[in-house]
């Protein structure tokens, strides 16, 4: 795989290539600070760390918090809040991430695009 353990910006695919982050909103710490996308700032409200688990799913968690980004109440639905929270070690906080063998370029840099699922 071309991630492995570290820190990173998750950038969304979509408008201008990096010009959008995912972000804790107002660089939250509480349970329950939403994560939404926003310009990118260089802030570690939009850096994570990303872990491969034992179980080959990877937590992401928010440099500053050090809180998991987290599926509200755990329940597989559409439009289902995405939040950080602290670790509970459920699947709400384990994600798939898989190489789509595409690259881009953000800020010079060749990068690899995944989806997080």
């Amino acid at each position: 795989m071309g991630i492995s353990n570290g820190t990173y910006e998750i950038l969304p695919a979509i408008g201008k290539a990096g010009s959008l982050a995912i972000d804790v909103h107002a660089a939250g710490t509480a349970n329950g600070a939403n994560v939404n996308s926003y310009g990118r700032n260089g802030t570690n409200a939009q850096k994570f760390y990303i872990t491969e688990e034992t179980t080959g799913k990877w937590s992401i968690r928010n440099i500053n918090s050090g809180k998991y980004v987290d599926v509200s109440a755990a329940i597989a639905e559409n439009r289902r809040n995405v939040q950080t929270w602290e670790d509970n070690d459920t699947r709400a906080q384990r994600w798939k991430i898989t190489e789509t063998g595409q690259t881009v370029v953000v800020d010079g840099i060749t990068c690899p695009i995944v989806t997080i699922s």
